[in-house]
């Protein structure tokens, strides 16, 4: 964690926007916005990574292995290539 970073959870973004000059504020900013938004989310970048990095199981042609995640699925269909259709 950079100091920016330690400012903000020592003092809080108002706090450390007062402490900072003017032309630092904006990286006060973007570190706020991304510190709010780790501690929002739901922290699965670990398992989700795990899903997508698994290696499936042995599956014949005609079948296919799907896995559902938060915000990720992985599906293997063999002998299949998916074909992005624009709207």
């Amino acid at each position: 964690m950079g100091p920016v970073h330690t400012l903000l959870m020592a003092h809080g973004r108002n706090e450390a926007v007062r402490r900072v000059p003017a032309n630092e504020r904006p990286r006060i900013d973007v570190a706020s916005k991304r510190l709010a938004n780790e501690r929002g989310g739901l922290g699965v970048i670990h398992s989700e990574f795990c899903l997508i990095a698994r290696s499936p199981p042995k599956i014949f042609d005609s079948d296919e292995w799907h896995r559902q995640g938060h915000k990720v699925s992985r599906l293997i269909e063999p002998g299949k290539i998916p074909v992005a259709v624009e709207t």
